[in-house]
């Protein structure tokens, strides 16, 4: 909805102002939208703003290597290349480095309008301001709804597994409550700004950790052939809502910091190490672009 909105708007104000073609230029921006719509608040504006700049830049070097063919080439190609290094190093999520990719061929197309690449940029930028205001008008129905849901989910999962644990289906259900705790500890820890210290994401720290518990616990009774104590689905639940204290499952030390994910930088250097899937998934549009070309090995390798 937020996506379909954001088109609406450029759209309607290029029409508005006898310029349709500008409007659906800056359209392209409105993907900005499809990123983060699960982060926390505070991560999901600060990553909108650097995919729009970033989506706005992509368009604006297509547009200005459409006049050569083999630039062309090379440019969606070195898009590629760093949008899977970024995207992939940096846990972006879906659709990842593919919409990058596609503006930037798009830009190549945009060419036609014989505007400057520069003009470009700043209309895609547009576009992308407005899916920015739209993804963070969510921030109104609360300040940490994100993190509520995916604790609140990660409680469901479990429970799900609990009920499941002794049948022929708890292999999925296993999985499902893995990445449900996964995806909550990202959303209350790795998101946060390690400065994050109110009083209710603590309380979701410590119900996340306990879950944690519940669900290591019964995968041990269920190895040990022992029975999973009565209601422990239901205390699973309770305690993803904030509903019942994450005491009744253990007491956790209160001083114990969070671990945290490495630095950015070794992030990203570890993503181009030799032998990393990373490495070699962006090779693949560079040797594409050398195909293409008549090049190979390409210049740039």
């Amino acid at each position: 909805m937020r996506v379909a909105v954001s088109t609406a708007i450029p759209i309607t104000v290029g029409w508005a102002a006898g310029d349709v073609g500008a409007g659906l230029i800056a359209t392209l921006g409105v993907f900005t939208a499809v990123y983060g719509n699960d982060r926390p608040y505070l991560n999901r504006g600060v990553q909108a703003a650097v995919i729009a700049v970033a989506l706005a830049t992509a368009v604006a070097v297509g547009a200005w290597a459409a006049t050569i063919t083999w630039v062309a080439v090379a440019a969606v190609s070195a898009a590629a290349v760093v949008a899977v290094w970024l995207c992939a190093a940096l846990s972006v999520g879906p659709p990842g480095a593919y919409m990058f990719v596609l503006v930037c061929a798009a830009g190549v197309g945009v060419s036609a309008s014989h505007l400057p690449a520069w003009r470009v940029g700043l209309l895609v930028l547009a576009g992308g301001a407005i899916a920015w205001c739209a993804q963070m008008s969510a921030v109104l129905t609360g300040t940490r709804g994100p993190e509520k849901a995916a604790v609140a989910a990660a409680g469901e999962a479990v429970a799900g597994y609990l009920e499941l644990a002794d049948t022929n289906r708890s292999a999925m259900a296993r999985q499902h409550a893995a990445s449900a705790l996964s995806r909550a500890w990202v959303a209350i820890v790795d998101q946060q700004p390690r400065t994050a210290a109110t009083d209710l994401l603590r309380r979701l720290r410590e119900a996340n950790h306990a879950l944690h518990v519940l669900f290591t616990d019964a995968m041990s009774a269920v190895d040990a052939g022992q029975p999973i104590p009565a209601g422990a689905a239901t205390t699973a639940r309770v305690i993803g809502t904030l509903d019942l204290a994450p005491t009744a499952v253990l007491d956790r030390g209160s001083n114990r910091p969070p671990l945290r994910p490495p630095p950015t930088l070794t992030l990203l250097a570890r993503a181009v190490r030799p032998g990393s899937h990373t490495r070699r998934v962006m090779l693949r549009p560079c040797s594409a672009s050398g195909t293409c070309t008549g090049r190979w090995p390409p210049p740039s390798w």
